[in-house]
């Protein structure tokens, strides 16, 4: 009996996965599949087990940097290095003007660089928010409120108007139930809710009228849902989790935008060299033509070129 008991178990774990297109099923079977009976709802002990299974039903921490790290990012480029290089040697040589308009493009540089990497961090920790602080949820044939976190895939949650949604999940019933979707999708008018499937399964978010997502906001009607992902496994905990892992990596693009800036500041470089030994050699003076040489080296640098 025990036996049997843990496979059925495993079967409700198994189903709790992304992949399931849960919008195609018909509401008796997702209920089959999470072995719920929909008029009742889980007991508290089945909902202990599930929780200890799957963890609590929040978001986990995104990776944010301070902005003191952003800042200090904006001036690791090589091409920056180098144009703080010829600030301090313009000082030195007495060309102030030419120095503080340098320093200028360097902190106006700076200045959009961080503004760009500060938005995507909020982005980033705006996911966070997306959490509801409790829930409604039938147990045991009754209705309880208890911690949105303590849901656990196969609760029945109701909704009301003005409420945000606890978790993702399948309707299993509503009266002219309408949410606002714009987090997920973009789009800003409220979406009509029904309980007959989308046979679609590639259907987009937005076309899923059979199911309501974690952080969505009820905006008329009211209804019940049947938990079918929670926490990380809900639609914006992928979100978080594709930011997450995508902040640390660099595009194809901006690898071979790195590689071209290196290869530039080295070329100017050599190029500069060049020029200021050659014109000592004929003559100049060394610090004419050295001020010669920085200003070519500027000139050919762009100074938003990302290294």
């Amino acid at each position: 009996m025990e036996t049997g008991t843990t496979a059925k178990r495993a079967a409700v774990y198994e189903a709790n996965t992304p992949e399931r297109a849960w919008h195609t099923l018909p509401v008796d079977e997702v209920a089959r599949v999470f072995e719920v009976n929909p008029d009742r709802g889980l007991t508290d002990a089945d909902a202990i087990l599930r929780r200890e299974r799957f963890g609590p039903n929040a978001l986990g921490q995104t990776k944010s940097r301070s902005a003191l790290a952003i800042i200090v990012a904006q001036f690791k480029s090589l091409i920056v290095v180098l144009l703080v290089a010829a600030t301090i040697l313009a000082f030195v040589l007495g060309e102030h003007i030419e120095a503080v308009a340098i320093l200028v493009v360097i902190l106006l540089n700076a200045a959009v660089g961080f503004l760009t990497e500060w938005r995507a961090e909020r982005a980033l920790t705006a996911l966070e928010k997306q959490s509801v602080a409790t829930a409604h949820v039938q147990r045991d044939g009754e209705k309880h409120q208890v911690e949105a976190s303590e849901l656990v895939p196969g609760d029945v949650v109701f909704l009301d108007a003005g409420a945000r949604v606890p978790a993702d999940g399948r309707i299993i019933e509503c009266v002219r139930l309408q949410v606002e979707e714009a987090a997920l999708t973009g789009e800003s008018v409220p979406v009509t809710k029904a309980v007959d499937t989308v046979p679609d399964a590639a259907a987009p978010l937005g076309e899923r009228a059979d199911m309501v997502y974690l952080g969505t906001a009820v905006t008329d009607g009211r209804g019940r849902f049947l938990v079918t992902a929670t926490g990380m496994q809900t639609e914006v905990g992928h979100i978080g989790t594709m930011i997450d892992e995508a902040g640390g990596r660099a595009t194809p693009l901006e690898r071979k935008l790195t590689q071209l800036g290196h290869l530039l500041v080295f070329a100017v470089l050599a190029l500069c060299a060049v020029i200021v030994l050659a014109g000592w050699a004929r003559g100049h003076g060394f610090l004419d033509i050295l001020k010669v040489g920085i200003s070519l080296a500027i000139a050919a640098v762009p100074d938003s070129q990302p290294s």
